[in-house]
């Protein structure tokens, strides 16, 4: 029985305030209604900025944080490099003047060991070190866009988080462990681009091996961290000095 009264009542609503949105001078196509947040979710102090200079903030927060990534790469890309130059070849070099210098089979096997886990662990230690520089430069670059709720604020810091992560942490070793593919037989290093999934991948500091360290690094560094909060005594015992 409410329903045609309630529908008349809404078109009612409308045509009143579309009538009196036309006489203040605003355009009806040019208003948009949505319901309030609450008092405690807004941020006051973000509410005179105008959209365009929070979009230009976004768009510059969004280029610093692909700069990182693309830095994270090349330095995981110059470590990984450095590793298999230095352990992998090892194992082939013999000193001309002293003979006690050069490896036995045994040495050599451990050798291939040690290097394999030292590729693998500087990488992941490289992939770890820029997760917390990114965690850190996109709170700051998300608080400083200047968002008018904390709603909006946490939706966009973990937006951009949960993409930089996945890059970083997943999208990154992978084209570096490709473009590092190496000839073991070889005395110096051999580049080349793998296009297909090789027999290198499962080996001693492969992709496979190299995932595996930094899924259980990633693990037990992000656990000693919530069980030390080592930033909260930080701040409370050296930055809380000088606030």
């Amino acid at each position: 029985l409410l329903r045609v009264p309630l529908k008349w009542v809404q078109r009612k609503k409308q045509r009143v305030g579309s009538e009196l949105l036309q006489a203040a001078g605003w355009k009806e196509e040019g208003v948009r209604v949505r319901r309030a947040p609450e008092p405690n979710d807004i941020y006051w102090e973000n509410l005179e900025l105008q959209p365009k200079e929070r979009r230009n903030r976004k768009r510059l927060s969004i280029l610093l944080i692909l700069v990182l990534l693309l830095l994270g790469t090349v330095l995981l890309y110059v470590a990984r490099s450095w590793q298999i130059g230095y352990f992998q070849h090892l194992s082939t070099l013999c000193d001309t003047q002293s003979t006690l210098f050069c490896l036995s089979d045994a040495d050599v096997s451990s050798w291939r060991t040690l290097a394999g886990f030292a590729i693998v662990g500087v990488s992941a230690g490289v992939t770890l070190l820029v997760n917390q520089v990114l965690k850190a430069v996109t709170v700051w670059l998300t608080y400083r866009e200047g968002h008018p709720t904390r709603s909006s604020y946490e939706k966009s810091s973990f937006t951009k988080l949960i993409l930089a992560y996945t890059l970083n942490t997943v999208l990154a070793p992978i084209l570096v462990s490709v473009l590092t593919l190496y000839d073991p037989m070889s005395k110096t290093l051999t580049f080349f681009i793998g296009r297909f999934i090789t027999q290198a991948w499962y080996e001693s500091g492969g992709v496979v091996s190299q995932a595996i360290i930094l899924i259980v690094c990633n693990a037990i560094i992000t656990d000693f961290l919530r069980a030390t909060q080592i930033d909260r005594l930080f701040n409370r015992y050296v930055r809380g000095r000088f606030a």
